[in-house]
């Protein structure tokens, strides 16, 4: 609660002033000749001014708005890899209970890249839909459970659209790593009884050591026609027999 004093003129501004300009004048005047009772006048005069300015009283009574923070769990079909997706529960659900017990916090769940999505995990673009109510200055934190694969993080921190922390718990073992298969090139189209070559690479990406080959299997129309070893970071050329007409699905 709080206490001010607010002013509603009768006349306007300049006349009081005016007015006050004129009441020290005359004060100051009488005092020089010392006429008796100026300074009771010009003090009335003064108190009349301020009569005009109507000043008021204000008690307020003030509420702070409730800062929001959203905990963020990401869905996407890497975090069911392992006990991340329960780990991911947990950490939720802990981290809600406790910030439910902190005054003047309101706690959103935000679930982000179930299913996965061909543009990968997007977590501030879900985010941002699930605070556009917000006021930017109402956000306290972002706070994600997330394997730290992150596809829509912008390059500018400017482009968050807010100024709050952005928090990030980490799912998985320090000695964890992810592998993918790049395709170098690959073939477009094929004569029937040709091969076309195909060239691919084992990345790694995670924690450093030696992980050894990957076990890659090739199919040709869900039917296996290849396994073999392929180091990490190797291009390896394979040939592909097109051994129909129409279309040859191959998967590695």
């Amino acid at each position: 609660m709080s206490w001010s004093i607010a002013f509603d003129p009768l006349v306007p501004w300049w006349l009081i002033a005016a007015g006050a300009a004129v009441a020290l004048l005359v004060v100051a005047a009488g005092s020089l000749r010392r006429v008796k009772g100026a300074l009771v006048r010009g003090l009335a005069f003064l108190a009349l001014l301020a009569a005009l300015a109507d000043p008021s009283l204000v008690e307020e009574q003030r509420n702070p708005l409730e800062s929001v923070v959203a905990v963020v769990a990401d869905r996407s079909p890497s975090q069911d890899i392992g006990t991340r997706a329960n780990d991911t529960t947990a950490a939720v659900d802990t981290l809600v209970a406790r910030l439910q017990r902190l005054p003047d916090v309101e706690v959103r769940r935000v679930e982000t890249g179930a299913g996965g999505t061909r543009d990968g995990t997007q977590i501030f673009a879900d985010v941002s839909r699930a605070l556009a109510d917000v006021p930017p200055d109402r956000i306290g934190a972002i706070i994600t459970i997330t394997d730290g694969v992150v596809h829509d993080a912008p390059a500018d921190v400017a482009a968050l659209g807010f100024d709050a922390p952005v928090h990030g718990l980490i799912t998985g073992s320090a000695d964890e790593f992810d592998r993918r298969i790049a395709i170098v090139s690959a073939p477009k189209f094929g004569l029937v009884g040709s091969t076309q070559p195909l060239r691919f690479r084992v990345d790694d990406q995670g924690a450093a050591g030696d992980r050894g080959a990957a076990d890659v299997v090739i199919r040709r129309d869900g039917e296996e026609i290849l396994r073999m070893p392929a180091p990490p970071g190797e291009e390896i050329p394979v040939d592909l027999e097109i051994t129909h007409g129409g279309s040859n699905i191959f998967e590695i």
